[in-house]
């Protein structure tokens, strides 16, 4: 796998998925920019253990119910 024997890089990779998914919120972009965003988050997400997920998939759990799309 892409991500194996990256335990001791952990927050490195947590702090790149909250970023990006930071960036998928912003306001401003249009939706070709969205939809790259989406596809590199999906992309990455695809390859990385559940448990490297958790923070990420917590946050989603928040902000689905006040999605407006």
């Amino acid at each position: 796998p892409l991500f194996a024997g990256t335990d001791h890089r952990a927050i490195m990779i947590d702090s790149m998925l909250h970023t990006i998914y930071r960036l998928s919120r912003g306001r401003a972009l249009t939706k070709a920019q969205r939809d790259v965003i989406e596809e590199c988050l999906m992309s990455l997400c695809k390859y990385l253990r559940p448990s490297m997920l958790q923070h990420l998939l917590r946050r989603l759990v928040f902000d689905v119910p006040i999605l407006n799309e």
